[in-house]
C-alpha cells in the first residue's frame, strides 16, 4: 500500500515539475517578445509621429529627447512625458 503512494506521489511532483517548466517557457517566451516589440518601437519614434500612450493619451511627437518626450494631443496644448510610457505608434 505505501509503494503505490509513494509511487503516484512521485507522478503527482513530476507532473507539477513539468507543468511549471512549460509556464516558464511560455513566460520568457512572451517577455523575449515584448523586448523586441518595445525595442523596435523605441528605435523608429521620432518627431511628428502619431502616438498613444500607456494611458490612453493620443498625440503627435514633436520632440524627442534622451529620457523623455514632447507630445502634442490638441492644437498648441503640449505636454511633457517619459519615453517609456509611449505604447504605440499609430499609422
Amino acid at each position: 500500500m505505501w509503494d503505490q503512494i509513494y509511487a503516484s506521489s512521485i507522478v503527482f511532483i513530476v507532473f507539477i515539475l513539468i507543468i511549471f517548466a512549460i509556464i516558464q517557457i511560455f513566460n520568457i517566451l512572451n517577455l523575449k517578445k515584448s523586448r523586441q516589440y518595445y525595442k523596435k518601437l523605441h528605435e523608429s519614434i521620432k518627431p511628428g509621429v502619431r502616438i498613444m500612450l500607456n494611458n490612453g493619451i493620443y498625440g503627435t511627437l514633436t520632440r524627442v529627447g534622451e529620457k523623455d518626450v514632447d507630445i502634442e494631443i490638441a492644437k498648441n496644448v503640449i505636454i511633457t512625458a517619459d519615453r517609456f510610457s509611449i505604447r504605440e505608434i499609430k499609422e
